[in-house]
């Protein structure tokens, strides 16, 4: 597979390698109709000149379709379980991902007592896979913002935990592995998520990303709705709170938090169309007005959807990259996490959010039997 290497800050798009996900949240509350209505109230032109030019930066076209209405608000996560088919979409993404993640973690040496994090876990997959790997005198943490899809958990060295990465502290000097798969394309400030993520290492401890870089499909035959909605999917995903670009800066976000051993690699899945592309084409339904209103056209949209499910084309994926670094250094002595017990001898205190735990599954924490 081909390596993944550093990046240079000059990117598509005029965005910065780590920039905020979602334009959505910047936007004014008016849109273009609404600035001409201000013109002619008399608001000052130099105020709306400033506008104006946000305007163009968070979105680059309109914020109202062609009647004057509002596009339909996707919220900060784009699909939140609210949707109803995001379970199913998950799941799809375990079949599709977990062979690719396994096989990148297996050559980092995962090894029995190992203390692993599985950050926005989803429906646990992933953690259930390592819990069986670092056996009982491991332990997996698996946290996710909703941990409803969590209760199949049953090992019992997973502890199952509610945690806002992007909102809350990160334990110091936990882990021995960290594996975050299509997590931070979803928060507004990547860089800083990678930096808790980084700092909950323990020395000699590595941390594995996984993010889309870009939503290009192609396939043999060829088929030419693919490149005609690959602008308007990503353009619709950005406003929607998702950076669909966000894997190819992941090489230079481990570096900047300090890792060593920085590597990557892209990875494209070949498989005929048919249910092995659940994921993209749930991908586009669920975002298919907005991808509209970004400029592709329903007979692309039908077009693409057709050719995913067709099992006579060999469908070539969007690119995944996966991406990994090591903390070096010796271990360091956290005095946040770190008490005096009654015996002399220091103990471990509970990171913040394993603390309150209420025992139950829509609580903060639940602890698996």
């Amino acid at each position: 597979m081909p390596e993944v290497g550093q990046f240079s800050d000059a990117v598509d798009s005029q965005q910065g390698p780590w920039t905020r996900a979602s334009h959505a949240t910047w936007a004014p509350q008016y849109s273009w109709p609404d600035v001409t209505q201000r013109v002619r109230r008399g608001v000052p032109r130099c105020l709306l000149r400033a506008e104006l030019s946000l305007l163009e930066r968070v979105s680059r076209r309109p914020v109202c379709d062609a009647d004057g209405g509002q596009y339909q608000e996707m919220g900060r996560y784009a699909f939140a379980r609210s949707w109803g088919r995001e379970d199913e979409r998950l799941a799809a993404l375990e079949r599709q991902l977990d062979p690719v993640s396994q096989a990148a973690i297996g050559q980092l040496g995962l090894a029995v007592g190992w203390r692993c994090w599985e950050a926005g876990a989803g429906r646990g997959s992933m953690a259930a896979w390592l819990a069986d790997r670092v056996t009982g005198s491991g332990s997996v943490l698996a946290t996710d913002i909703d941990i409803s899809g969590l209760s199949g958990l049953h090992q019992a060295n997973i502890t199952v935990a509610r945690h806002d990465l992007e909102h809350e502290d990160a334990p110091a000097g936990e882990f021995d592995l960290i594996h975050a798969r299509l997590v931070l394309e979803h928060l507004a400030e990547p860089a800083a998520a990678v930096g808790k993520l980084a700092s909950a290492l323990r020395a000699g401890g590595r941390l594995v990303l996984e993010d889309a870089d870009g939503l290009l499909f192609d396939a043999e035959p060829a088929e030419k709705a693919f490149a005609a909605i690959t602008g308007p999917w990503q353009r619709a995903a950005q406003a929607a709170g998702w950076n669909p670009v966000c894997g190819r800066y992941l090489v230079t976000g481990l570096q900047r938090a300090g890792l060593g051993r920085v590597a990557g690699r892209a990875h494209r899945s070949y498989q005929p169309g048919g249910d092995a592309w659940l994921v993209a084409r749930l991908g586009i339904e669920r975002l298919r007005d907005q991808i509209q209103h970004e400029g592709a056209s329903q007979a692309d949209l039908d077009d693409a959807l057709a050719a995913l499910n067709d099992q006579t084309r060999t469908i070539i994926g969007a690119p995944i990259v996966t991406a990994w670094g090591q903390r070096t250094g010796q271990p360091a002595t956290s005095k946040a996490h770190a008490v005096l017990g009654r015996s002399g001898r220091h103990r471990r205190a509970e990171p913040p959010y394993l603390r309150a735990a209420t025992g139950d599954s829509q609580g903060g924490l639940c602890k698996t039997p």
